[in-house]
């Protein structure tokens, strides 16, 4: 994902996490993103984290009736912002 806006327009989130995590941290806490941006940025700072919490949404939609291929197509989708 490439920002479109503020100090680092243009560059990627895996750019600016080499040089300036606390500004993806401020953004992804503090600025008007979309949630696949937050959860992209989560995922570049803590990557465990955040896939443990996908297999426990996973798990929840599995637990709603929804088979594994439909809740990880479901958390996809949210990911990618559609």
């Amino acid at each position: 994902m490439t920002l479109q806006f503020g100090k680092y327009q243009g560059k990627t989130l895996e750019q600016v996490v080499r040089f300036d995590p606390q500004y993806l941290q401020w953004l992804a806490r503090e600025g008007k993103v979309s949630t696949a941006m937050k959860l992209r940025i989560e995922n570049l700072l803590e990557p465990n984290k955040v896939q443990h919490i996908k297999k426990i949404i996973v798990n929840a939609l599995e637990g709603l009736g929804y088979t594994t291929t439909q809740s990880v197509q479901m958390l996809h989708r949210v990911e990618m912002n559609k």
